[in-house]
């Protein structure tokens, strides 16, 4: 048993990855190989191409038609058409065809007038007006003449450029050769996914595919070995073979200072561990080792820390070896994270300036990379954080890119203008209708649709923060709309009061949207017999998140019972489908949510009522086109039809506008 490694640095970033590459030296050298250039597709040439052959390379005819001497055509006119001879005045010819001497000019066959036939075939042409010189002839050299450059050094090949590459003769290039990397996953608890069900401690392996896909975007080859176990033989075994044929070695997991993480110690044994520990967050336990002078990176095992360990660390070297490094930026240089993401696509995924959402403290001395959803309101660009842990994957999917708070900042207040750098095209960003309120499955079907629509590049971007939470961020211009659900208990009417109290001096708008049927969520077969509210002092009961439209009619319905409030340290889910996958998997025994939910996990459920799911909204984005593709969709059949298949959804109201003047 090999001790454990608890002395994790914390260095810079930019420090690590200098202290790496200086380390790597001309170890870090591109090697080229020779291919076809019919099979070239994607390849970045090594150096420039020029045409071996002309094309086209004889005078050709551009046309259907005749070839003539112009000479023998300048004195024809509509009022006086003259006469050719074929064979001694003119020749047919066809596109493609060789044009010789005496012949300069092709007329197309349009524009010819057959006369006489001869042997059945014509003999004579009547033309009415005048040929000029090298008139629909490409002549030689027109598209490619022979020596020119046909691709510049370092060019990512497209299939144009392979047609182009075979009209200048060229039948082979030389390229950059594909570095291979090696990917091995560890973890004695790692598993394949693709089974029927799971062992209760199995993880299914999920970053060696997400690593090797980002080999293959910096223009690398990527092999994905299976899981090896938390053993140090079966690792050191592992690496050392992976070393012999590959020119970098990825270990994901064990990188950090567990009991069974042995990545350190086996790179330690077999070559040099540069650093070990770096200042960011996510991502801090990340190991930079050499061995057999072959860069070997230790990534983290959570998701977002995997991502980001590979973007900052792994990227720039194979960008190098592969050449398709962003903008040939110079080795030993540390890329902006937005091109790093971008991997070797030629976008030029921009850094915007955005109104951060919220306070957020970062730890001291550290970098830290906040995954945020980014919306264009007005003429402002708002960054809302998504997610806030390193094992959420899904907050990679639903990020348009990343805030870095700096080393010794200690984080960002509410309101402050923050550079975020994106990995999503702008275009879509600004195209985006964004809604920030309380979450439902009718927002996936919705954007799902705007995108099937494919109606003037617009999309459906939303983000969960709870009823009050979305008129919070409306009020402060982040979203065009807010989704609600919130029931004032004097009137027993559904948002419109919330609406009015949160904006007392403007005019709103509420789009109304569905009615959903609210009831506790209980485990497939009710086993404690849970017949409503009364029952869930005694049960484990998983409450909803402050500010949530669910939480406010929780309380009511307690409170129409003469039952007291649930204690505040009642666990808490933010989603209706955290509470059934809470209830699903035993670690509640109810909670309050949605039809929808409990049928999605199969879960038994008990109707408490129904609750009025609508949108608010100022006046002037009712304009926008988004908006109103969005109305569209609302009252669609195509809409209905796939909310309906969700149950506990009616559409009675689906649509209306329901206009809220200011207080006087």
């Amino acid at each position: 048993m090999q001790a454990r490694n608890l002395n994790l640095k914390s260095t810079p970033v930019s420090a690590a990855l200098s202290a790496f590459l200086n380390a790597l030296g001309s170890s870090l050298s591109p090697r080229f190989e020779r291919v076809e250039s019919g099979e070239s597709l994607g390849r970045i040439l090594s150096q420039a191409v020029y045409a071996r052959a002309s094309s086209p390379m004889f005078n050709a005819s551009a046309m259907d038609g005749i070839a003539v001497n112009a000479a023998d055509t300048a004195l024809a006119a509509a009022d006086k058409p003259i006469t050719l001879l074929r064979g001694k005045k003119y020749q047919s010819v066809n596109t493609g065809d060789p044009v010789r001497p005496p012949f300069n000019a092709v007329i197309m066959a349009e524009e010819v007038r057959e006369t006489g036939m001869k042997e059945n075939a014509c003999d004579t042409v009547e033309l009415r007006s005048p040929a000029s010189p090298w008139q629909n002839i490409r002549t030689v050299g027109d598209d490619i003449v022979r020596g020119e450059m046909l691709l510049p050094s370092r060019h990512r090949i497209q299939p144009v450029d392979i047609g182009v590459l075979l009209a200048g003769n060229i039948t082979e290039i030389d390229v950059f050769k594909k570095p291979r990397v090696a990917i091995i996953p560890t973890g004695t608890e790692i598993v394949k996914a693709g089974a029927a069900s799971y062992k209760e401690g199995e993880i299914i392996e999920s970053n060696g595919g997400m690593l090797r896909a980002m080999t293959w975007e910096c223009g690398g080859g990527g092999t994905l070995y299976p899981p090896v176990a938390d053993d140090y033989t079966l690792l050191r075994t592992a690496v050392k073979d992976a070393l012999a044929t590959h020119d970098m070695v990825l270990v994901n997991a064990a990188s950090s200072a567990g009991t069974e993480d042995y990545t350190a110690s086996v790179l330690a044994e077999l070559g040099s561990v540069i650093v070990h520990g770096v200042a960011m967050k996510p991502g801090k336990p990340v190991i930079l080792a050499i061995v057999d002078n072959k860069p070997v990176i230790g990534i983290p095992g959570y998701p977002v820390a995997a991502h980001l360990a590979f973007n900052i660390f792994a990227a720039p070297l194979l960008r190098t070896l592969s050449g398709c490094h962003a903008e040939n930026a110079a080795i030993g240089t540390a890329a902006p994270l937005h091109r790093a993401l971008a991997g070797c696509s030629e976008g030029n995924a921009p850094t915007i300036q955005a109104v951060f959402s919220g306070k957020r403290a970062s730890p001291p001395k550290a970098r830290e990379y906040i995954r945020v959803r980014v919306s264009k309101v007005d003429d402002t660009y708002h960054a809302v954080p998504v997610g806030h842990g390193s094992s959420s994957a899904m907050s990679l999917v639903k990020a348009d890119g990343f805030c870095v708070v700096p080393e010794n900042k200690g984080g960002l207040d509410a309101g402050e203008l923050v550079p975020v750098e994106l990995y999503r095209p702008l275009a879509k960003i600004e195209g985006a209708l964004a809604a920030i309120g309380a979450e439902d499955i009718m927002l996936e079907i919705m954007s799902d649709i705007f995108l099937t629509m494919d109606v003037g590049g617009f999309s459906f971007s939303s983000a969960p923060a709870g009823s009050i939470g979305g008129l919070q961020a409306l009020k402060r211009g982040e979203c065009h709309i807010a989704p609600i659900h919130l029931l004032d208990e004097n009137s027993g009417e559904y948002n419109v009061p919330f609406i009015r109290a949160h904006f007392k001096d403007e005019d709103m708008a509420l789009i109304k949207g569905v009615r959903r049927t609210l009831g506790l969520i209980v485990q497939k077969g009710n086993p404690l017999n849970i017949k409503g509210v009364r029952d869930l002092a005694s049960c484990r009961y998983i409450h909803r998140q402050r500010g949530s439209g669910t939480r406010v009619f929780c309380d009511y319905q307690l409170k129409q019972a003469g039952l007291p409030a649930l204690p505040p340290d009642t666990r808490e889910a933010t989603g209706q489908l955290a509470v059934a996958s809470a209830v699903s998997s035993d670690s509640a025994d109810a909670g309050l949510g949605v039809l929808a939910a409990a049928r999605a996990l199969d879960l038994d459920f008990i109707p408490l009522g129904t609750e009025e799911y609508d949108f608010a909204c100022r006046p002037r984005h009712l304009e926008l086109p988004q908006t109103k593709l969005f109305l569209k969709i609302l009252t669609s059949e195509a809409f209905t039809r796939r909310l309906e298949k969700s149950s506990g959804y009616t559409f009675d109201r689906c649509g209306d506008l329901v206009m809220i003047s200011a207080l006087p």
